[in-house]
């Protein structure tokens, strides 16, 4: 059996699911919060292995469990946009990511990934909203910051167009 660092909370080696790299919190020791963290982790895994419908099964499953913990929360929600946007499906992803960013601001990528949902939605005066929003807090020169001014680029070009 695997034990989380607090040795309070088992899950049998057996697990289908890969654990490694979970971080361990406070709801992973309720009795129905043992199995957040492997709902959570199946539905990363999935999504790396390219199987975005059984992710959101997971993640679907892991939220109607999850209380409510920020941190959990976002990483739900951050996992649900993850896989519907791998699906392509930024209607879905959108909300998630709004989501996410609510229970974790700090992630300023976020940002970035709110905006292009906007703009392949041809919402483009929000999307340029969201770009400039990171813009104005995000490091210059990285590729989330590069990918920001050149969507920035393309929306005002679009939108000098509809004009």
């Amino acid at each position: 059996m695997g034990t989380s660092p607090t040795g309070r909370c088992t899950i049998p080696d057996s697990t289908p699911w890969p654990l490694t790299g979970l971080r361990w919190r406070k709801t992973a020791l309720t009795p129905l919060g043992r199995l957040i963290p492997q709902a959570l982790a199946a539905g990363n895994a999935t999504v790396i292995i390219d199987n975005t419908a059984k992710a959101i099964e997971m993640f679907g499953k892991a939220l109607n469990m999850a209380e409510p913990d920020p941190a959990l929360m976002y990483k739900i929600h951050n996992g649900f946009g993850r896989a519907y946007y791998a699906k392509s499906d930024m209607a879905k992803a959108l909300p998630h990511y709004e989501a996410a960013y609510k229970y974790n601001p700090e992630d300023i990528s976020l940002l970035v990934s709110i905006g292009y949902c906007h703009r392949i939605k041809k919402e483009y005066k929000t999307a340029l909203q969201y770009y400039e929003k990171y813009l104005k807090i995000g490091k210059e020169g990285t590729r989330n910051y590069n990918f920001a001014k050149e969507e920035i680029a393309f929306i005002k070009s679009e939108l000098h167009m509809l004009e």
